[in-house]
């Protein structure tokens, strides 16, 4: 797979893993994908892709299976919320989905594709080398 493939299906992970992400407590921004990504090398997208790949096939998918056989929708969700249903068996299932989520998704053997810093100082290596070698 190119890394150009990698990076597209990171994104399409994260569009689809959005939604139960944020119920998990995951920060909108924890797994950010900059545009300077498809710049990077195959051997530093690739942990990144793996990681997120594995999330995706497991903890998301767990979760996901909850709140789709349970045809639970964001409004009976909230009504569920809302009267304090929170011991019902299908929500306690779920919630401990999220937990599970968010735990793999928060921790600290994160690929360093997913550490800002990391990602930064990876791209602007990137950028460098390109403009070092278009003025060679």
């Amino acid at each position: 797979m190119t890394k150009h493939e990698m990076v597209n299906h990171m994104e399409y992970y994260l569009r689809k893993m959005k939604k139960l992400l944020e119920k998990s407590g995951v920060p909108e921004d924890y797994l950010e994908i900059p545009l300077e990504a498809y710049s990077l090398k195959a051997d530093f997208i690739r942990p990144g892709f793996n990681w997120l790949l594995h999330i995706f096939n497991n903890a998301f998918r767990e979760a996901d299976r909850i709140w789709s056989n349970n045809f639970m929708t964001e409004d009976v969700w909230a009504r569920m919320e809302a009267r304090g249903e929170t011991e019902m068996e299908e929500v306690v299932e779920f919630r401990k989905a999220l937990i599970v989520l968010r735990m793999t998704v928060r921790t600290n053997k994160r690929p360093d594709f997913f550490k800002k810093g990391k990602m930064e100082r990876a791209i602007k290596n990137a950028s460098h080398k390109k403009t070092s070698s278009k003025s060679s």
